[in-house]
């Protein structure tokens, strides 16, 4: 693939390299074809409560051939799809740098919430071989297809009332979850809410709720006083939640 398939600039040692790459001769069979690979990326998952872009840290991990002498690594983003104009750049300059970080900012108010990907990468390269008797460079660009997830999420809140009539308790929840695109709190509808009542040390999990409109009422036969609460689990937009425990 050429340099500029994407139609984005790339970093400067990667236009180093292939400013070099032209005076350069043809590369020796026996040469390296990925001069370095990507091993990894570590990032954090993102909780969002607010309108305002995240900076988001990542930290590229890589392994090399015997031959590296440097590199330019352009990492892409993508949400749903859709690819981001910005993207992680991470300048691998000798062989003790097996890790590099950089920043990206990410606005979920235009992006979204959900599952962000890191793939694939494309590689500039430039590596060591002897050009009869001659040390000399030559460059290799590739694609490295190593993947990384992560998480944009938004903050969740959680409330429980409980209303008893005799042998009779109603329990209503509610929920919203951040929305970055609305700048405020909206209704949260999880198909998998669990209402839990405490025994002794420990909290069972009684009946599994649907949220709808983000409240959900629950009915029971009881006539002795409980401490209940309703968990939330964590989406891969929203974080989880728990209510505050009520004694009824």
């Amino acid at each position: 693939m050429g340099i500029f398939s994407r139609k984005k600039a790339l970093g400067a040692s990667a236009v180093v390299s292939l400013i070099g790459a032209l005076a350069f001769g043809a590369a020796p069979a026996q040469a390296s074809n990925r001069p370095i690979d990507i091993t990894g990326y570590s990032v954090s998952d993102v909780v969002v409560s607010s309108d305002s872009c995240k900076n988001i840290l990542v930290t590229a991990k890589a392994k090399f051939a015997n031959d590296f002498n440097d590199a330019a690594v352009e990492s892409y983003v993508s949400h749903n799809g859709d690819e981001l104009w910005d993207h992680y750049g991470f300048d691998f300059v000798n062989k003790k740098q097996t890790t590099r970080n950089d920043r990206i900012e990410i606005c979920p108010d235009r992006t979204g919430l959900g599952v962000y990907t890191i793939a694939p990468a494309y590689v500039v390269a430039t590596f060591n071989y002897l050009d009869d008797g001659t040390p000399s460079l030559a460059t290799r660009d590739y694609w490295d297809t190593t993947k990384k997830s992560f998480y944009v999420r938004g903050k969740t809140k959680s409330n429980l009332s409980v209303k008893r009539s005799g042998k009779k308790v109603t329990l209503t929840t509610t929920a919203t979850v951040f929305s970055p695109e609305k700048n405020r709190y909206v209704g949260y509808n999880p198909k998998n809410a669990t209402l839990q009542v405490k025994s002794g040390k420990t909290w069972k999990t009684i009946k599994t709720v649907k949220l709808t409109k983000g409240k959900a009422s629950v009915t029971l036969k009881d006539s002795k006083k409980k401490t209940y609460r309703v968990t939330v689990p964590k989406a891969s937009w929203a974080v989880a939640t728990t209510t505050a425990p009520v004694t009824k």
